[in-house]
């Protein structure tokens, strides 16, 4: 009997263990999701900060384009000093941008890094998980099979008892 609950505090033990993983794999699950999300979102910072830097080279364009038309009807060193001006404050400005964008993409590098790491350690605990279960299962077989002999066990003693009070009552 000691063995039964024995095993049956093993069986509890295991199922225990089994709820605790599955909360972790939620956990796990949920964070994946939310990195997958935030991995998202800098891919969009990521084109819109594309679409700026776009957007400021045709400005440059376009600013280079009307001081060269004033530069036909202003003194040239006036225009070429807001040439120089316009382009120095692009290429700050590009720059800039390029820093924040390097910063980006490194900032989705290492979101890929914990997506994968996470993704790795779901695996892992799903394994365990299997393994959990089908040990469960194995104690489970155990302690059905221990029940059963004890039973046939106790059936065949209890034969044998109403057996000699039978031949004792003969006697």
């Amino acid at each position: 009997m000691g063995e039964v609950r024995n095993y049956e505090a093993q069986i509890r033990d295991l199922r225990q263990k089994i709820i605790e993983y599955e909360s972790n794999m939620t956990i796990l699950t949920n964070e994946v999701q939310r990195l997958s999300m935030v991995i998202s979102d800098k891919k969009n910072e990521i084109e819109v900060l594309n679409g700026k830097i776009s957007t400021l080279e045709r400005i440059k364009e376009q600013e280079k384009q009307e001081l060269r038309q004033k530069f036909e009807l202003e003194q040239r060193v006036i225009i070429e000093r807001e040439i120089t001006e316009v382009v120095e404050r692009f290429a700050k400005e590009r720059a800039e941008l390029e820093v924040k964008n390097r910063e980006m993409r490194q900032k989705i590098i290492d979101y890929e890094n914990k997506f994968t790491y996470f993704s790795v350690e779901i695996e892992r605990l799903n394994a365990l998980y299997e393994e959990k279960l089908k040990e469960a299962e194995s104690w489970k077989q155990r302690y059905l099979t221990l029940e059963q002999s004890k039973f046939s066990e106790l059936e065949e003693v209890r034969i044998q008892i109403e057996s000699l009070k039978r031949n004792s009552m003969v006697i």
